[in-house]
Protein backbone atom coordinates (compact mmCIF):
# COMPACT_ATOMS: atom_id res chain seq x y z
CA UNK A 1 0.00 0.00 0.00
CA UNK A 2 1.36 3.24 -1.00
CA UNK A 3 1.49 6.27 1.49
CA UNK A 4 -0.22 9.75 1.43
CA UNK A 5 0.48 13.02 3.44
CA UNK A 6 -2.36 12.54 5.54
CA UNK A 7 -1.67 15.53 8.16
CA UNK A 8 -2.20 14.36 12.73
CA UNK A 9 -3.46 11.46 13.39
CA UNK A 10 -6.66 11.92 15.62
CA UNK A 11 -7.83 9.06 16.97
CA UNK A 12 -7.96 4.95 17.43
CA UNK A 13 -7.97 4.40 14.03
CA UNK A 14 -5.04 3.89 13.21
CA UNK A 15 -3.87 7.10 11.18
CA UNK A 16 -7.47 6.47 9.49
CA UNK A 17 -8.75 9.26 11.31
CA UNK A 18 -6.96 11.98 10.61
CA UNK A 19 -7.04 16.16 11.22
CA UNK A 20 -5.85 17.52 7.12
CA UNK A 21 -3.78 20.56 6.82
CA UNK A 22 -7.04 22.75 6.80
CA UNK A 23 -8.38 21.54 10.24
CA UNK A 24 -10.83 19.63 9.25
CA UNK A 25 -11.49 15.75 9.70
CA UNK A 26 -10.56 13.59 6.93
CA UNK A 27 -11.02 9.63 6.97
CA UNK A 28 -8.36 7.71 4.38
CA UNK A 29 -9.65 4.33 2.61
CA UNK A 30 -8.45 2.43 0.41
CA UNK A 31 -8.36 2.73 -3.45
CA UNK A 32 -7.74 -0.84 -5.58
CA UNK A 33 -5.01 0.12 -8.58
CA UNK A 34 -6.31 -2.56 -10.74
CA UNK A 35 -10.39 -1.62 -10.74
CA UNK A 36 -10.54 1.72 -9.15
CA UNK A 37 -13.00 0.57 -5.93
CA UNK A 38 -12.29 2.26 -3.22
CA UNK A 39 -13.44 1.33 0.35
CA UNK A 40 -13.29 1.99 4.15
CA UNK A 41 -11.78 0.75 6.38
CA UNK A 42 -8.92 0.13 4.68
CA UNK A 43 -8.33 -3.43 4.23
CA UNK A 44 -5.28 -5.59 2.48
CA UNK A 45 -7.17 -6.37 -0.46
CA UNK A 46 -9.61 -4.99 -2.61
CA UNK A 47 -13.34 -5.80 -1.56
CA UNK A 48 -14.18 -5.57 -5.57
CA UNK A 49 -11.54 -8.47 -7.14
CA UNK A 50 -9.74 -9.02 -4.50
CA UNK A 51 -6.43 -7.58 -5.69
CA UNK A 52 -3.73 -6.89 -3.24
CA UNK A 53 -2.47 -3.36 -5.24
CA UNK A 54 -3.48 -1.10 -2.95
CA UNK A 55 -3.08 2.82 -2.58
CA UNK A 56 -3.94 5.09 0.82
CA UNK A 57 -7.16 7.47 -0.35
CA UNK A 58 -8.36 10.47 1.18
CA UNK A 59 -11.99 10.53 1.15
CA UNK A 60 -14.43 13.13 0.38
CA UNK A 61 -16.11 14.90 3.39
CA UNK A 62 -19.69 15.03 2.19
CA UNK A 63 -22.31 12.11 1.17
CA UNK A 64 -25.87 11.08 1.30
CA UNK A 65 -27.47 8.44 3.62
CA UNK A 66 -27.76 5.47 1.45
CA UNK A 67 -29.75 3.14 4.07
CA UNK A 68 -30.17 3.73 7.70
CA UNK A 69 -31.43 2.00 10.84
CA UNK A 70 -32.79 3.79 14.33
CA UNK A 71 -31.29 1.88 16.99
CA UNK A 72 -33.70 1.43 20.53
CA UNK A 73 -32.16 -1.26 22.43
CA UNK A 74 -28.74 -0.84 24.41
CA UNK A 75 -25.91 -3.62 24.88
CA UNK A 76 -23.17 -3.80 23.29
CA UNK A 77 -22.66 -1.22 20.57
CA UNK A 78 -22.25 2.09 19.55
CA UNK A 79 -19.31 3.83 21.19
CA UNK A 80 -20.88 7.59 20.53
CA UNK A 81 -24.18 7.44 21.57
CA UNK A 82 -26.86 5.97 23.74
CA UNK A 83 -29.87 4.55 22.43
CA UNK A 84 -32.17 5.81 20.29
CA UNK A 85 -29.23 6.87 17.63
CA UNK A 86 -29.24 6.82 13.96
CA UNK A 87 -26.45 4.41 12.00
CA UNK A 88 -26.80 4.64 8.52
CA UNK A 89 -24.29 3.58 5.31
CA UNK A 90 -23.14 6.74 3.75
CA UNK A 91 -22.25 6.88 0.08
CA UNK A 92 -19.54 9.21 -0.46
CA UNK A 93 -19.32 11.79 -3.15
CA UNK A 94 -16.12 9.56 -4.60
CA UNK A 95 -18.57 6.52 -4.71
CA UNK A 96 -17.22 4.91 -1.31
CA UNK A 97 -19.54 3.60 1.61
CA UNK A 98 -18.73 4.19 4.77
CA UNK A 99 -20.93 2.90 7.83
CA UNK A 100 -21.26 5.36 10.95
CA UNK A 101 -23.53 6.92 13.33
CA UNK A 102 -25.65 10.00 12.39
CA UNK A 103 -25.29 12.37 15.46
CA UNK A 104 -26.18 16.11 15.46
CA UNK A 105 -29.86 15.21 15.34
CA UNK A 106 -32.83 13.94 15.97
CA UNK A 107 -32.70 9.60 14.91
CA UNK A 108 -35.96 9.94 13.47
CA UNK A 109 -35.29 13.14 11.39
CA UNK A 110 -32.67 10.73 9.45
CA UNK A 111 -33.64 10.17 5.67
CA UNK A 112 -32.27 7.87 2.73
CA UNK A 113 -31.21 10.26 0.49
CA UNK A 114 -29.87 13.30 3.41
CA UNK A 115 -26.77 14.81 2.40
CA UNK A 116 -24.41 14.84 5.17
CA UNK A 117 -20.74 15.96 6.39
CA UNK A 118 -18.25 14.10 8.45
CA UNK A 119 -17.67 15.11 11.69
CA UNK A 120 -15.61 14.07 14.36
CA UNK A 121 -17.10 12.95 18.57
CA UNK A 122 -15.80 12.29 21.41
CA UNK A 123 -16.04 8.38 22.08
CA UNK A 124 -17.42 6.87 25.29
CA UNK A 125 -14.64 6.46 27.90
CA UNK A 126 -13.21 3.58 28.50
CA UNK A 127 -9.96 2.12 29.79
CA UNK A 128 -8.04 4.27 27.53
CA UNK A 129 -9.92 6.89 28.12
CA UNK A 130 -11.68 9.66 25.62
CA UNK A 131 -10.68 9.57 21.88
CA UNK A 132 -12.06 10.59 18.95
CA UNK A 133 -13.86 8.94 16.54
CA UNK A 134 -15.87 9.84 13.51
CA UNK A 135 -19.36 9.86 12.48
CA UNK A 136 -21.68 11.97 9.97
CA UNK A 137 -24.17 14.84 10.92
CA UNK A 138 -26.15 16.59 8.45
CA UNK A 139 -25.06 19.05 5.86
CA UNK A 140 -26.23 22.29 5.22
CA UNK A 141 -28.21 21.66 1.58
CA UNK A 142 -31.12 20.31 -0.44
CA UNK A 143 -31.55 16.47 -0.58
CA UNK A 144 -30.33 14.79 -3.32
CA UNK A 145 -30.89 11.18 -4.99
CA UNK A 146 -29.31 8.51 -3.74
CA UNK A 147 -25.73 7.57 -6.48
CA UNK A 148 -26.18 11.59 -7.96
Amino acid sequence: MTGVDTGRETSHLGGRLITGPDGDPRLIGIRCLDCGTGAFPATDYCPGCGSGSLEDLPLPRAGTVWTYTVVYMGGYGSIVADPPYATAFIELDDGTFVHAPITGCDPESVRVGMEVALTTVEAKENDLGITLTYAFEPAVGRERGVGS
